[in-house]
């Protein structure tokens, strides 16, 4: 089943995240005060609305609580209602938030009241965002020039106690995992290069994964 998202406001950064989540199939929902902007991107998604995000009575209508994730991507000019929606969805038992920040106090504030995950535009683009949250497991996103990707993967619970040989994810899809990075107790973090083909995947274990642009899309879209 696809997951399902909120997206709350919708300039050019709610836009862009709203539009990719959904081209990467998606259930979105896309509310913002401004019926101009509802009007253009309802053909984009699967649900547009006019709510005012203050509005706890609008929001819990809305059932926060039952979308996999809430992006609260409220203008910069707008640091008040940025807060206050945010403290609102906290209180409506949103299960995932992810928040855009202005500044680093406003930053500080939205982890004070407990979002997930806080973005800047400036350097995460609604798009590569909406990439990375219709990807579970996704830890994080390179674009090594000239159509070459690598990502970071938290390795599924299908994969633990399978090797790379069993997995024969280059033949699959056409990648590599080049590298396994796992926690160790008393050692911050234990990166081995080059794994083994025939070393069982541990649970909590991230793959660094290499592989063309398209290879990387088909592969993470398996993983879904």
């Amino acid at each position: 089943m696809n997951q399902k998202f909120l997206v709350i406001g919708l300039g050019q950064f709610g836009t862009s995240v709203a539009r990719g989540l959904s081209k990467h199939g998606m259930d979105v929902t896309a509310i913002d005060p401004s019926e101009e902007r509802v009007r253009q991107v309802a053909p984009d998604v699967a649900r547009a609305v006019v709510v005012d995000a203050t509005d706890e009575r609008a929001l819990e209508e809305l059932r926060v609580d039952s979308f996999d994730a809430v992006v609260c991507a409220i203008g910069v000019d707008f640091l008040e209602s940025s807060i206050l929606c945010t403290a609102i969805l906290k209180q409506l038992g949103a299960r995932k938030i992810v928040a855009r920040a202005k500044s680093r106090i406003h930053e500080r504030i939205l982890m004070a009241l407990g979002v997930d995950r806080v973005v800047q535009p400036e350097s995460l683009m609604g798009e590569r965002m909406a990439f990375e949250l219709a990807s579970p497991g996704l830890v994080g996103q390179f674009d090594l020039g000239e159509g070459v990707t690598a990502v970071e993967v938290t390795v599924p619970e299908k994969w633990v106690g399978r090797t790379l040989i069993e997995l024969n994810l280059r033949r699959r899809f056409g990648v590599t995992i080049v590298a396994l990075q796992r926690k160790v107790e008393g050692v911050k973090t234990v990166l081995t290069p080059s794994p083994s083909p025939d070393q069982p995947l541990q649970r909590g274990e991230v793959a660094l994964v290499l592989g063309t642009s398209a290879e990387v899309d088909h592969f993470l879209k398996e993983l879904r």
